[in-house]
């Protein structure tokens, strides 16, 4: 028998500059991206952050954000992300966003799309022994600038794919 929770890492907490009620940074992990009620949002309250916890140090490859499910906007513009290795916050090299080639991309890793998306997925460099994942949200699409971070999804280079076992 295959204990899957020993193939990756998993989030296991999180903490954020704001929490607004019914979404806290704890359901931006917890598997939903079915409603417009449920992911992390912070009360317009900017600019917000939350840092993700893993379960344990591990190397990330790529990194999904879905944003403002069921919704005309609440979906990320700018923002920035970066991963504590080694007690240092790192932000991952050669970032790219694959569902917007013309998204810009500045020096200290701060990513500006061209549009509101509700999926991006970021490529980089991989990162080694990743213990937290940070995410910092200057703008977004909604007229009062809140979010609905839905789900984050990080790509752990040693995850064996499930299918392989079903």
């Amino acid at each position: 028998m295959i204990c899957m929770s020993s193939l990756f890492a998993d989030f296991v907490s999180c903490t954020a500059s704001n929490n607004q009620g019914g979404y806290s940074c704890e359901e931006a992990f917890d598997g939903s991206v079915q409603t417009s009620g449920n992911g992390w949002a912070y009360s317009a309250k900017s600019p917000a952050w939350a840092i993700f916890e893993l379960s344990e140090k591990t190397k990330i490859t790529s990194l999904r954000l879905i944003s403002g499910i069921d919704r005309n906007d609440h979906r990320l513009i700018t923002f920035k992300i970066s991963m504590k290795v080694n007690d240092q916050w790192v932000v991952p090299g050669d970032l790219r966003v694959k569902e917007d080639p013309e998204a810009t991309i500045a020096d200290d890793g701060t990513i500006t799309l061209s549009t509101g998306i509700y999926v991006a997925s970021l490529s980089f460099n991989p990162v080694s022994d990743v213990k937290s994942v940070r995410i910092d949200v200057t703008k977004t699409d909604a007229g009062n600038n809140n979010l609905v971070l839905t789900e984050i999804i990080p790509n752990f280079a040693d995850a064996v794919p499930l299918s392989k076992y079903f």
